[in-house]
C-alpha cells in the first residue's frame, strides 16, 4: 500500500513550499488568468490560495483533497483571507467528484505516488480535464534523501510518463528540477 500523507505532518507542507515556490511552478505550468485549476490533493492551500490570486475573478481553483481534517482547515484559510473564487471539494482516490471537462489545468503535486490504482485515478483526472487542458505531475525524485516519502514508495518519471500515455494524455514530456523533484506534463487533445 502506498504511503499516504497523515494530516498531523501538515507543517512539513509550508517548508515544502520554500523548495519550490508557487510562483516558480506557476511559471513553469503556464497558469494564467480566468484558467479552472484543479489542485488534486489540494492539502492546506499552499499551491490553491496563490493560485486563485493568479486566475483571478474570471478563473476559479477547485481544491480536491480526501482529508476532511485539511479541508477544514483550507477552508478556514479562505475564509480568512476573503477569497471567493475557490471551491473546495472533498474528494475520494477515484473519484475527483468534479463534471468531466472541467479543468485547464489539472495539477497533481507530491500525490501521484500514494494513489493505489494509477491508470484508473489517472482515467478520472483525463476526464476531468478540458479538451486542450492539460495535466502536471510533480512527485519527489526516486533518490535517497531526507524529505519525502519512503524512497520505496516513489516512482520514476519515466513510469510517470508511461502512465499518462496509457491514459490517453498526449504531448508528455518530463523533467527533474531543484535536485528533488521531477516535473512531467500532457495534453488533453481536442477531438
Amino acid at each position: 500500500m502506498p504511503h499516504k500523507f497523515d494530516p498531523k505532518n501538515m507543517h512539513k507542507l509550508e517548508e515544502r513550499l520554500k523548495l519550490m515556490p508557487p510562483d516558480e511552478i506557476f511559471s513553469m505550468i503556464n497558469l494564467k488568468k480566468g484558467d479552472v485549476f484543479l489542485d488534486i490533493g489540494a492539502g492546506p492551500g499552499g499551491f490553491s490560495i496563490p493560485a486563485a490570486n493568479l486566475v483571478g475573478p474570471g478563473g476559479k481553483v477547485i481544491a480536491l483533497d480526501i482529508s476532511q481534517e485539511i479541508l477544514d482547515y483550507l477552508s478556514v484559510r479562505v475564509n480568512e483571507a476573503g477569497i471567493e473564487n475557490i471551491e473546495i471539494i472533498r474528494s475520494e482516490e477515484n473519484d475527483l467528484m468534479v463534471p468531466d471537462q472541467t479543468g485547464d489545468i489539472s495539477f497533481l503535486c507530491m500525490v501521484f505516488h500514494e494513489t493505489t490504482t494509477p491508470v484508473l485515478f489517472l482515467q478520472k483526472v483525463f476526464r476531468a480535464t478540458k479538451p486542450g487542458g492539460k495535466v502536471v505531475v510533480i512527485e519527489w525524485a526516486k533518490k535517497p534523501m531526507e524529505k519525502g516519502p519512503p524512497i520505496e514508495d516513489r516512482l520514476e518519471l519515466e513510469e510517470v510518463k508511461d502512465y499518462l500515455r496509457e491514459t490517453g494524455f498526449t504531448n508528455v514530456s518530463g523533467y527533474y528540477f531543484r535536485d528533488y523533484f521531477f516535473y512531467v506534463g500532457g495534453t488533453r487533445e481536442i477531438r
